[in-house]
C-alpha cells in the first residue's frame, strides 16, 4: 500500500510538472506526456503535501533530448524523452516530446517532428506544405507557414520555411556562422588590414541567407582586436546591432531613434555609474566631460549611428563608444566602424530588433 501511495504522489508530481493540458497516456505506463519547446524548463514546487521533491531520484531516458535534475525538466533538442523519478522502491515516469520552435525544409522534401503518436497536426497553409497524422512534413513551394500540434488541452506552434534547394544550397557567408540560427539579419565585418575592411549585409528568406549589399569599411587605426580604453582597436566577435541614434532626423528606424542635441553625450568616464551609455544630462544630472563623447559636436561622423554592444555592461577600462557610423575625413576610426553616409542611412532603415553585427 505505501508503494502504491508514493506511486501516486510521483506521479501527481510529475502530471504537475508538464505544461498545463497533458493527459494521462493511457495503457503506456506513463503519468502523461507533455509537449514542451527545445530550450524551455518546467519546474516542480518543493512539496506535494508532506512530500519533498528533493528527495526524488531523477532521471532521463535521453539525456541529449531533455534533463531532469531536482525537480526541474530542461528541454535540450527536438526528440522524445521519458522522465522517471523515484523514491524507496517506488518510481513513475512521463513522456516528454521537445518540439523545434522553427523548422525548415526543401521543396519536395520530408521532414518529421518529434511524436508520441497522439498528437493531431495541421498545417496554417496548405499551398506551402502538407504534414499528416504521424508528424511526417513535405514541403511544396517556397514560402513561410505555421504548424499546429494538439494534445490534449496543448497547443503549440511551429514556425515552418519551405525553401528552394538550389537557393539553400547557394547560401551566403552568414549561413556559416555562430549565429545564424539567432537572427534573420546579419552585417558581417571582414578585416582586410591596416584599417580596412569590407562589410557586407546578409538577410535571411524562406529560411535562406542572402547577402544584398557589400561595401568598404573602415575600421581602428591600430586594426581590430579590442582589450581596452583607447587603444585604437575596433572589437572582434558578435554583437547586437542596437540603439540608433545621429544628429541628423529619424530616417525610418525600426527600433526607435534618438536625435542627439547638446544635452546628450556617450560615457567614455570608466568610473562613471553612466559609462558606455548614452546619456542625457537633463535627466542624469551629470554633465559632460573630457572623457566623454559630446556626440553633436561629431557632425557628419555621426550624422547616422547604432551601437555595437561591446562592453554594454560597462566593465571599467574594457572600452567604450563603439559605434558603427558615417565615414569622416579620415581613412580610420579610434575603434568602431565606418562607412558611407548613404549605406548608414540604408542601414538603420534595414536593421530589426535581433539584428548582429560580426567582426572577425
Amino acid at each position: 500500500m505505501k508503494r502504491m501511495i508514493l506511486c501516486a504522489l510521483i506521479a501527481a508530481l510529475l502530471l504537475s510538472a508538464l505544461p498545463a493540458g497533458a493527459l494521462a497516456a493511457k495503457g503506456s505506463g506513463l503519468a502523461g506526456i507533455g509537449l514542451i519547446y527545445e530550450g524551455d524548463s518546467v519546474t516542480l514546487g518543493e512539496k506535494l503535501g508532506k512530500f519533498d521533491v528533493s528527495a526524488l531520484d531523477w532521471s532521463s531516458s535521453d539525456e541529449s533530448v531533455a534533463t531532469a535534475v531536482a525537480g526541474r525538466i530542461d528541454a535540450k533538442s527536438p526528440g522524445r524523452a521519458v522522465i522517471t523519478a523515484s523514491y524507496m522502491g517506488a518510481e513513475a515516469r512521463c513522456g516528454v516530446v521537445v518540439l523545434p520552435r522553427e523548422l525548415t525544409v526543401r521543396v519536395g522534401e520530408r521532414a518529421s517532428l518529434p511524436s508520441a503518436g497522439k498528437e493531431k497536426y495541421y498545417v496554417e497553409d496548405g499551398s506551402v506544405a502538407r504534414i499528416d497524422q504521424k508528424g511526417e512534413i513535405t514541403g511544396k513551394e517556397a514560402g513561410f507557414t505555421r504548424i499546429g500540434i494538439a494534445y490534449g488541452k496543448q497547443r503549440m506552434i511551429v514556425q515552418l520555411s519551405v525553401v528552394d534547394g538550389e537557393l539553400l544550397d547557394k547560401q551566403s557567408a552568414a549561413a556559416q556562422l555562430d549565429c545564424a540560427n539567432e537572427t534573420d539579419q546579419i552585417i558581417l565585418v571582414d578585416y582586410q588590414g591596416g584599417s580596412s575592411a569590407t562589410l557586407s549585409i546578409h538577410s535571411k528568406q524562406f529560411g535562406a541567407w542572402t547577402q544584398v549589399y557589400s561595401c568598404s569599411a573602415y575600421v581602428g587605426r591600430n586594426g581590430i582586436g579590442k582589450q581596452s580604453e583607447g587603444d585604437g582597436k575596433t572589437p572582434t566577435g558578435t554583437f547586437n546591432l542596437i540603439q540608433p541614434f545621429g544628429i541628423q532626423p529619424d530616417p525610418g528606424s525600426n527600433m526607435g531613434y534618438t536625435q542627439v542635441t547638446e544635452h546628450h553625450y556617450w560615457c567614455g568616464s570608466s568610473d562613471s555609474p553612466y559609462y558606455n551609455q548614452l546619456v542625457d544630462e537633463r535627466s542624469a544630472n551629470r554633465a559632460c566631460t573630457s572623457s566623454d563623447e559630446h556626440l553633436i559636436d561629431y557632425k557628419g561622423v555621426y550624422d547616422y549611428c547604432m551601437f555595437i554592444d561591446y562592453n554594454a555592461s560597462g566593465e571599467p577600462g574594457k572600452g567604450s563608444c563603439i559605434f558603427l557610423h558615417c565615414k569622416g575625413k579620415d581613412d580610420s576610426t579610434a575603434g568602431c566602424i565606418a562607412v558611407s553616409e548613404t549605406v548608414m542611412k540604408n542601414i538603420i532603415q534595414w536593421a530589426k530588433p535581433g539584428a548582429k553585427i560580426v567582426i572577425r
